[in-house]
C-alpha cells in the first residue's frame, strides 16, 4: 500500500479502538502502531480463516513455489532473515 492509503486505513483502524499509535522515539516523522485488546481479539478469530484464505491462495503452486513465495513476502516486508 502506499502511504496515504496506509494512513487511511491506520486512522479507521485507531478510530475503531483496534490499534494505538504514537510517535517513533528518534524519528517523529515514525509511527508505532500497537494493538489494543480490541484489535488482538480480531487478529485470534480471524487467524484460523486467515490461514485458510492462503491455503487456498497458494494451491495451485508446487511446494517450492510456495518457499519461494513465502521468502520473497518476507523479504518484501523488511524481515532480515529472509
Amino acid at each position: 500500500m502506499d502511504p496515504a492509503t496506509t494512513r487511511g486505513v491506520v486512522d479507521r483502524m485507531r478510530k475503531r479502538k483496534l490499534v494505538k499509535t504514537e510517535p517513533g522515539l528518534e524519528d517523529k516523522r515514525e509511527v508505532i502502531i500497537h494493538l489494543e485488546a480490541e484489535g488482538q481479539r480480531l487478529v485470534d478469530l480471524l487467524g484460523p480463516a486467515s490461514a485458510q484464505i492462503c491455503d487456498a491462495t497458494m494451491e495451485g503452486l508446487s511446494s517450492a513455489e510456495k518457499v519461494a513465495l513465502e521468502f520473497l513476502l518476507r523479504k518484501i516486508c523488511g524481515d532480515e532473515s529472509a
